[in-house]
Order: structure tokens, then C-alpha cells, then sequence
């Protein structure tokens, strides 16, 4: 294994095209499990990140973050999440089951349409709480 030092100032070229590879991955699984995003222009969707400390792919849209994780402590097998910048709407813990939002494993997911739907809901339960908040 290939070690480097912070002060480098470059990656190992191994991992520097592992992790464009990964991107692009994530672009790609995202922008299948996100076609919605279309839907909202006006949240101005950001590009796919891949998120290292838990190696999540995500967006944000607005004020609220979509992705998928590998698993980790939070839930061990992987999961779609949403998470709201202010927090869950209160009211619904059956639907906002993670402290960070609402998530949905891979055996609750079947396709990317799934996944579609699952966001959308989300979505329009955040902007419920949004338009009705006094």
C-alpha cells in the first residue's frame, strides 16, 4: 500500500483515479435515484459530492440534503436519507425515523422510481412544515 503525507500536496495517482471514479459513480447512481430534480430548478440542486467521513453520495436542493450511504453505525446496511437543515418536521416518526431526517433501507428501496418517490415525499413534507409554520 502507497502511503502519503498531508504536506504532499497531491494524492497517489491510484488514488486520485479511484476517487474520480467514485464520483462518478455517485454522479451517476444520483442523477438515476434523483430525476426529480428537474421537478426543482428552483432549489438550485447541487452536483453529486461524495462525502468522505462517512462515504456518503448527496445533494442539496434548497435546504435539504438527499443521498445514499454505504451503511454505517447509524443503520448497518445501506440507506437513502434526507435531511432537512432545520431538522425533521415534527409530528410523523414513523416517516422521520433518523435523528438527521428520514431513512430508507435497501430492502426498503426496490428501484430508482422508488427512491424517486421517496424524495419527493420527503420534500413535500418539508415544505408543508415550511408554508404553515407561522
Amino acid at each position: 500500500m502507497t502511503a502519503f503525507t498531508r504536506g504532499a500536496g497531491r494524492l497517489p495517482a491510484k488514488l486520485a483515479a479511484t476517487r474520480t471514479g467514485l464520483h462518478q459513480v455517485a454522479e451517476h447512481i444520483l442523477t438515476s435515484a434523483l430525476g426529480f430534480a428537474a421537478e426543482i430548478p428552483a432549489d438550485q440542486p447541487s452536483t453529486a459530492v461524495l462525502w468522505p467521513e462517512h462515504f456518503d453520495l448527496g445533494i442539496t436542493a434548497g435546504t435539504i440534503n438527499y443521498g445514499a450511504s454505504p451503511g454505517d453505525s447509524h443503520l448497518l446496511d445501506p440507506y437513502l436519507y434526507v435531511g432537512p437543515h432545520d431538522g425533521p418536521p415534527p409530528g410523523d416518526p414513523a416517516f422521520w425515523n433518523a435523528p438527521f431526517g428520514a431513512a430508507r433501507t435497501i430492502g426498503q428501496i426496490g428501484a430508482a422510481a422508488d427512491a424517486a418517490a421517496f424524495f419527493r415525499d420527503a420534500r413535500a413534507r418539508v415544505l408543508a412544515r415550511v408554508t404553515t409554520t407561522p
